[in-house]
Formats: C-alpha cells, sequence, structure tokens
C-alpha cells in the first residue's frame, strides 16, 4: 500500500520540477529557430561556418567576424544525430546598439524580471536568463554603481544565446557546450583573497523591486 502512494508522490514531485515553468513560442535568430533548423538550413542562411568543431558531443559552427551577422563570433550548435539546431550563441556585439535587441533593457521590457540569475565565469559579469522564453545573455555590470541599480540601460550585453524554452531546472542540468569564457557559474571565481582584483558585486546586481516599480510593470 505504501509502494502505491510513493510512486505517484515521486511522479508529481519530477513533474512538479521540470514542468510547472509556462513555456512560450522558440525564439528564432535570422530564420535559424533551435530544435526545427537543421545544419542545412543554418548553411543555407549564414552561408558556409569559418570552422567546425566537436565539443561535449555536440557539433560547432564557427562564424568568426562576420560584419553582416552583427556580432564578432557567432556559433551554432547542433545535436549530433540529425543535426538539428540545439542552441546558438552569440559572443560580443560589433555596434553599441545591436539590432537583435538583446541588451538587458530590451529583454527585461520584453519579458521582465529574468526566472535565473547567476555567476558568469568572467569578471564583473553576469549570468541572466529567461529560460521559458528560451534567451539568455551574460552581460557586463562594471558601470554599476549603488544608486544606478535599477537604470538597466548601464548593463551591456557581451554574449546572448538562444534555445528551446524549458525550465529552469531543466536548463541548469544539461551539459551545454560552453565555450572557455562563457556560460553561468555557480560560485563567484572571483572572491575576496583568491585574486587581486575581486568581483565585490552581488550575484543578483539589480534592484528589480525599484526596476518594476519604474516601469510599472
Amino acid at each position: 500500500m505504501s509502494l502505491v502512494l510513493v510512486i505517484p508522490l515521486i511522479v508529481g514531485l519530477v513533474l512538479l520540477l521540470t514542468g510547472r515553468t509556462k513555456t512560450f513560442e522558440v525564439p528564432d535568430w535570422r530564420g535559424i529557430t533551435p530544435g526545427l533548423s537543421t545544419r542545412t538550413d543554418v548553411v543555407s542562411i549564414l552561408g558556409l561556418p569559418d570552422n567546425t568543431e566537436e565539443r561535449g558531443g555536440f557539433l560547432i559552427d564557427v562564424y568568426q567576424d562576420r560584419q553582416n551577422l552583427g556580432w564578432k563570433w557567432v556559433e551554432v550548435w547542433f545535436e549530433p544525430e540529425q543535426l538539428k539546431v540545439q542552441g546558438i550563441l552569440l559572443i560580443i556585439p560589433n555596434d553599441a546598439n545591436p539590432t537583435d535587441k538583446l541588451q538587458l533593457i530590451d529583454l527585461a521590457e520584453r519579458y521582465r524580471k529574468p526566472n535565473f540569475i547567476s555567476w558568469s565565469t568572467l569578471r564583473y559579469e553576469r549570468f541572466f536568463a529567461w529560460t521559458d522564453r528560451g534567451v539568455a545573455i551574460e552581460a557586463s555590470i562594471s558601470t554599476l554603481s549603488p544608486d544606478s541599480t535599477a537604470d538597466l540601460s548601464k548593463v551591456k550585453t557581451t554574449s546572448a544565446f538562444l534555445f528551446e524554452p524549458q525550465s529552469v531546472f531543466s536548463f541548469t542540468r544539461f551539459a551545454w557546450p560552453w565555450p572557455a569564457g562563457a556560460g553561468w557559474n555557480n560560485t563567484n571565481l572571483y572572491q575576496s583573497g583568491t585574486t587581486d582584483a575581486p568581483d565585490l558585486y552581488p550575484e543578483n546586481p539589480i534592484d528589480w523591486a525599484r526596476v518594476e516599480l519604474n516601469s510599472g510593470w
């Protein structure tokens, strides 16, 4: 009798953890949609890549310093079986106002507060993700001061990642093939006592209560 009661409880807990977050339409970039587009589609849109590599069990096509793409480095990640796009990584915007609208202020206006905020692998950067929307960014917070923590215009995107919308639980447990210097981290890698230039900002440096108040959300 106890086993009959325990099994539904375990199933219910798993469903709660993995499926409680409502997800939305998959984002696309230049007509490339994670989970739907294939490698053939990507080549027809972006052309042949400058380099291809295998990383973490994924096939990675790399486009380097293509001014027409708006980013200095673009990676398209493919799952190895059907070569469908698993993710799109955009690194370092080529201009101050990229047309992709992937600055923190743009995304917050569109989707409100991120549902996942964490440390980055780089000093003075943070990882902001709207996992239910399929969008994440790494952004520099070095220009934030105590009186500007609600000014999202001061936070500048350094990289962006597009993927299939999913729960935070699924996103943080998936083995994404991040290159060196990209992705999120569980801890501050630049703590006092471990480096001459520690990152003293909090993990979540934005005053979201003030942002919401000022924005009238």
